[in-house]
């Protein structure tokens, strides 16, 4: 689930499909409209979760200091700043779910495989991008 997130347009977009016309309520961004679940790890006072994706063997969460893949109850498999990242890569095939691969730079983090689901994709593509993003910045 992305948090704070919106539908590509702020209104009802609209699209046909066989029984009609379907609106953004109705259709793929509908699950953005569920209650936010509990985060499996506790966030400092000062941060602030900049997007979390549920993915099949944990969440995926990005702040604005570290990005964390834990899985419930209080189970933290990775807690690194975005700088520890070697590497982010996303799959998307027909028929399957993503996989979305995260290597650290250090030998003694595992690398994480992570399977997301079709409802967690726009979240998970979120991730990346700020993943990315940051890691450009930082050279």
């Amino acid at each position: 689930m992305l948090y704070g997130a919106r539908p590509i347009c702020d209104r009802e977009a609209p699209w046909p499909t066989a029984d009609g016309i379907v609106t953004a309520r109705q259709g793929p961004w509908a699950f953005m409209e569920r209650p936010r679940p509990e985060l499996p790890f506790t966030l400092s006072e000062d941060e602030r979760l900049e997007v979390a994706a549920h993915t099949d063997e944990a969440v995926l969460a990005v702040t604005d200091r570290r990005m964390v893949v834990a899985s419930p109850p209080h189970r933290t498999v990775l807690d690194l700043p975005i700088e520890a990242i070697r590497r982010v890569q996303f799959d998307v095939e027909r028929g399957r779910p993503a996989t979305l691969v995260v290597v650290p730079h250090e030998p003694e983090h595992q690398p994480q495989v992570l399977s997301v689901p079709l409802e967690e994709l726009e979240a998970a593509a979120r991730a990346v991008y700020v993943i990315g993003y940051r890691l450009q910045q930082t050279g």
